[in-house]
Protein backbone atom coordinates (compact mmCIF):
# COMPACT_ATOMS: atom_id res chain seq x y z
CA UNK A 1 0.00 0.00 0.00
CA UNK A 2 1.28 3.99 -0.36
CA UNK A 3 1.80 5.54 2.96
CA UNK A 4 0.42 8.20 3.73
CA UNK A 5 -1.23 9.03 0.68
CA UNK A 6 -4.80 8.52 2.43
CA UNK A 7 -5.83 11.78 0.74
CA UNK A 8 -4.65 11.34 -2.60
CA UNK A 9 -7.97 11.20 -5.04
CA UNK A 10 -8.79 10.18 -8.68
CA UNK A 11 -6.31 12.41 -11.23
CA UNK A 12 -7.83 13.39 -14.24
CA UNK A 13 -6.46 16.63 -15.58
CA UNK A 14 -4.29 17.56 -18.73
CA UNK A 15 -1.07 15.26 -19.06
CA UNK A 16 2.04 15.76 -21.03
CA UNK A 17 2.47 13.84 -23.27
CA UNK A 18 5.55 11.41 -22.47
CA UNK A 19 5.52 10.08 -25.90
CA UNK A 20 6.28 13.46 -27.32
CA UNK A 21 8.96 14.05 -25.16
CA UNK A 22 10.96 11.17 -23.88
CA UNK A 23 10.06 8.97 -27.42
CA UNK A 24 8.06 6.30 -27.72
CA UNK A 25 10.26 3.25 -27.89
CA UNK A 26 9.63 2.31 -24.75
CA UNK A 27 12.18 -1.11 -24.96
CA UNK A 28 15.51 -1.99 -23.51
CA UNK A 29 17.86 -3.42 -25.59
CA UNK A 30 17.23 -7.21 -26.50
CA UNK A 31 13.63 -7.17 -24.67
CA UNK A 32 12.08 -8.72 -26.94
CA UNK A 33 14.97 -11.00 -28.68
CA UNK A 34 15.16 -12.66 -24.96
CA UNK A 35 11.49 -13.32 -24.54
CA UNK A 36 11.30 -14.52 -27.78
CA UNK A 37 14.19 -17.34 -26.19
CA UNK A 38 11.47 -18.28 -23.51
CA UNK A 39 8.11 -19.67 -26.15
CA UNK A 40 6.90 -22.07 -24.34
CA UNK A 41 8.28 -21.95 -21.44
CA UNK A 42 5.24 -19.69 -19.54
CA UNK A 43 1.36 -19.31 -19.30
CA UNK A 44 -0.83 -17.86 -21.88
CA UNK A 45 -1.49 -15.44 -19.73
CA UNK A 46 2.13 -14.44 -19.24
CA UNK A 47 2.64 -14.06 -22.73
CA UNK A 48 -0.57 -12.15 -22.96
CA UNK A 49 0.87 -9.73 -20.80
CA UNK A 50 4.07 -9.47 -22.76
CA UNK A 51 1.87 -8.30 -25.51
CA UNK A 52 0.25 -5.57 -23.90
CA UNK A 53 3.43 -4.04 -22.68
CA UNK A 54 4.92 -4.09 -26.25
CA UNK A 55 2.11 -1.64 -27.09
CA UNK A 56 3.64 1.84 -25.56
CA UNK A 57 0.30 3.32 -26.64
CA UNK A 58 -1.72 1.30 -23.95
CA UNK A 59 0.27 3.81 -20.92
CA UNK A 60 0.31 6.77 -22.49
CA UNK A 61 -2.81 8.13 -21.35
CA UNK A 62 -2.43 6.86 -17.63
CA UNK A 63 -2.20 8.93 -14.53
CA UNK A 64 0.43 8.26 -12.80
CA UNK A 65 -2.01 7.55 -9.95
CA UNK A 66 -3.06 4.61 -11.98
CA UNK A 67 0.65 3.43 -12.94
CA UNK A 68 1.66 3.29 -9.36
CA UNK A 69 -1.62 1.73 -8.16
CA UNK A 70 -0.91 -1.13 -10.92
CA UNK A 71 2.21 -1.91 -10.14
CA UNK A 72 1.31 -2.11 -6.36
CA UNK A 73 -1.78 -4.27 -7.43
CA UNK A 74 -0.04 -6.02 -10.00
CA UNK A 75 3.19 -6.38 -10.24
CA UNK A 76 4.61 -6.30 -6.32
CA UNK A 77 1.60 -8.10 -5.52
CA UNK A 78 2.22 -10.85 -8.47
CA UNK A 79 6.05 -10.52 -7.32
CA UNK A 80 5.45 -11.11 -4.28
CA UNK A 81 3.77 -14.38 -4.28
CA UNK A 82 5.91 -15.76 -6.90
CA UNK A 83 9.53 -15.15 -5.44
CA UNK A 84 7.88 -17.12 -2.41
CA UNK A 85 6.93 -20.16 -4.64
CA UNK A 86 10.16 -19.84 -6.26
CA UNK A 87 12.12 -20.23 -3.16
CA UNK A 88 10.29 -22.67 -2.27
CA UNK A 89 10.67 -24.62 -5.43
CA UNK A 90 14.63 -23.90 -5.00
CA UNK A 91 14.59 -25.14 -1.60
CA UNK A 92 12.54 -28.58 -2.70
CA UNK A 93 15.28 -28.79 -5.95
CA UNK A 94 18.32 -28.90 -4.11
CA UNK A 95 16.96 -31.50 -1.29
CA UNK A 96 15.86 -33.47 -4.35
CA UNK A 97 19.11 -33.40 -5.78
CA UNK A 98 21.11 -34.15 -3.06
CA UNK A 99 24.34 -32.44 -4.57
CA UNK A 100 24.29 -34.65 -7.65
CA UNK A 101 23.51 -31.38 -9.82
CA UNK A 102 26.28 -28.68 -8.96
CA UNK A 103 23.99 -26.06 -11.20
CA UNK A 104 21.49 -26.41 -7.95
CA UNK A 105 23.08 -24.73 -5.66
CA UNK A 106 24.21 -21.73 -7.71
CA UNK A 107 20.83 -21.48 -9.16
CA UNK A 108 19.21 -21.17 -5.30
CA UNK A 109 22.16 -18.87 -4.13
CA UNK A 110 20.73 -16.46 -7.23
CA UNK A 111 17.07 -16.93 -6.39
CA UNK A 112 17.75 -15.62 -2.29
CA UNK A 113 19.98 -12.83 -4.22
CA UNK A 114 17.31 -11.80 -6.47
CA UNK A 115 14.64 -12.15 -3.89
CA UNK A 116 16.81 -10.11 -1.63
CA UNK A 117 17.14 -7.52 -3.84
CA UNK A 118 13.58 -7.43 -5.32
CA UNK A 119 12.24 -7.56 -1.66
CA UNK A 120 14.51 -4.14 -0.66
CA UNK A 121 13.62 -2.67 -3.71
CA UNK A 122 9.82 -2.99 -3.54
CA UNK A 123 9.36 -2.07 -0.24
CA UNK A 124 11.78 1.56 -1.14
CA UNK A 125 9.50 2.44 -3.59
CA UNK A 126 5.77 1.47 -1.53
CA UNK A 127 7.11 3.54 1.43
CA UNK A 128 9.92 6.45 0.23
CA UNK A 129 9.20 6.81 -3.77
CA UNK A 130 5.78 6.18 -4.55
CA UNK A 131 4.40 8.70 -2.00
CA UNK A 132 7.18 11.19 -3.50
CA UNK A 133 5.82 10.72 -6.65
CA UNK A 134 1.96 11.62 -6.65
CA UNK A 135 3.44 14.67 -4.43
CA UNK A 136 4.87 15.88 -7.57
CA UNK A 137 1.99 14.28 -9.58
CA UNK A 138 -0.61 16.82 -7.29
CA UNK A 139 1.58 19.55 -7.63
CA UNK A 140 1.50 19.35 -11.57
CA UNK A 141 -2.14 19.16 -11.78
CA UNK A 142 -2.60 21.47 -9.22
CA UNK A 143 -4.16 20.36 -6.52
CA UNK A 144 -1.00 21.27 -4.47
CA UNK A 145 1.35 24.44 -4.24
CA UNK A 146 4.34 23.48 -6.12
CA UNK A 147 6.47 25.06 -3.57
CA UNK A 148 5.23 21.69 -1.16
CA UNK A 149 6.32 19.58 -3.71
CA UNK A 150 9.34 16.82 -2.86
CA UNK A 151 13.05 18.06 -4.19
CA UNK A 152 15.26 16.03 -5.28
CA UNK A 153 13.03 13.29 -7.26
CA UNK A 154 15.05 13.09 -9.82
CA UNK A 155 17.93 11.07 -7.77
CA UNK A 156 14.70 8.47 -6.34
CA UNK A 157 14.22 7.97 -10.17
CA UNK A 158 17.72 7.46 -10.55
CA UNK A 159 18.46 5.38 -7.83
CA UNK A 160 15.27 2.88 -8.30
CA UNK A 161 17.00 2.71 -12.49
CA UNK A 162 20.49 2.05 -11.50
CA UNK A 163 18.18 -1.13 -8.99
CA UNK A 164 16.60 -2.22 -11.94
CA UNK A 165 19.52 -2.35 -14.01
CA UNK A 166 21.61 -4.88 -11.47
CA UNK A 167 18.72 -6.93 -10.64
CA UNK A 168 18.78 -7.29 -14.66
CA UNK A 169 22.31 -8.46 -14.19
CA UNK A 170 21.26 -11.08 -11.64
CA UNK A 171 18.37 -12.12 -13.78
CA UNK A 172 21.24 -12.64 -16.70
CA UNK A 173 23.36 -14.25 -14.70
CA UNK A 174 19.75 -16.78 -13.20
CA UNK A 175 19.41 -17.54 -16.35
CA UNK A 176 22.41 -18.26 -17.94
CA UNK A 177 22.92 -20.77 -14.86
CA UNK A 178 19.49 -22.69 -15.69
CA UNK A 179 20.51 -22.97 -19.52
CA UNK A 180 17.55 -20.40 -20.57
CA UNK A 181 15.35 -21.94 -18.26
CA UNK A 182 15.21 -25.02 -20.23
CA UNK A 183 15.29 -28.37 -17.24
CA UNK A 184 17.97 -30.67 -18.03
CA UNK A 185 15.07 -33.35 -16.32
CA UNK A 186 12.26 -33.10 -18.72
CA UNK A 187 10.55 -35.88 -16.91
CA UNK A 188 10.38 -34.44 -13.36
CA UNK A 189 7.32 -32.56 -12.80
CA UNK A 190 9.23 -30.62 -10.02
CA UNK A 191 12.21 -29.71 -11.90
CA UNK A 192 9.71 -28.74 -14.82
CA UNK A 193 7.41 -26.67 -12.35
CA UNK A 194 11.05 -24.41 -11.05
CA UNK A 195 12.36 -23.76 -14.32
CA UNK A 196 9.20 -22.94 -15.62
CA UNK A 197 9.16 -20.11 -12.18
CA UNK A 198 11.80 -18.92 -13.55
CA UNK A 199 10.89 -18.48 -16.62
CA UNK A 200 7.81 -16.66 -15.61
CA UNK A 201 9.23 -14.61 -12.72
CA UNK A 202 12.03 -13.40 -15.45
CA UNK A 203 8.88 -12.55 -18.01
CA UNK A 204 6.81 -10.67 -14.70
CA UNK A 205 10.06 -8.61 -13.40
CA UNK A 206 10.78 -7.61 -17.26
CA UNK A 207 7.07 -5.83 -17.69
CA UNK A 208 7.42 -4.14 -14.08
CA UNK A 209 10.89 -2.64 -14.77
CA UNK A 210 9.52 -1.22 -17.99
CA UNK A 211 6.52 -0.05 -17.23
CA UNK A 212 8.23 2.16 -14.46
CA UNK A 213 11.20 2.76 -16.89
CA UNK A 214 9.48 3.83 -20.29
CA UNK A 215 6.19 5.12 -18.58
CA UNK A 216 6.21 6.40 -15.06
CA UNK A 217 9.64 7.39 -14.05
CA UNK A 218 10.27 9.79 -17.17
CA UNK A 219 6.74 11.19 -16.59
CA UNK A 220 7.39 12.12 -12.97
CA UNK A 221 10.74 13.33 -14.24
CA UNK A 222 9.01 15.83 -17.08
CA UNK A 223 6.20 17.24 -14.58
CA UNK A 224 9.22 17.62 -12.09
CA UNK A 225 11.34 19.67 -14.29
CA UNK A 226 8.78 21.62 -15.61
CA UNK A 227 7.27 22.73 -11.39
CA UNK A 228 10.77 23.83 -11.00
CA UNK A 229 10.89 26.05 -14.46
CA UNK A 230 7.80 27.55 -13.01
CA UNK A 231 5.59 26.64 -16.08
CA UNK A 232 2.81 25.03 -14.83
CA UNK A 233 0.13 27.44 -13.66
CA UNK A 234 -1.39 26.97 -10.19
CA UNK A 235 -4.97 26.75 -9.50
CA UNK A 236 -6.17 30.36 -7.82
CA UNK A 237 -6.37 30.20 -4.29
Amino acid sequence: MIHGNDAVGPIILAWPNAGDHIGSGGKAAGDDAAAGGLTGLVSPSAEAERQVFRDWRHWRGSTCEFLILRVLRKEHADLRVELHHLRTLAAASAERHHGNRPDIPIIGELVEQLAAELVAHMDTEETTVFPALLEVELAYVGETSASTAPRGVGQLLKSMSEQHQRTRGTLAQLRRESNGFSSPSTDALLDREFYAQMASLYCGLRNDFRLENTALFPRVAQMESELLRGSIRQRPA
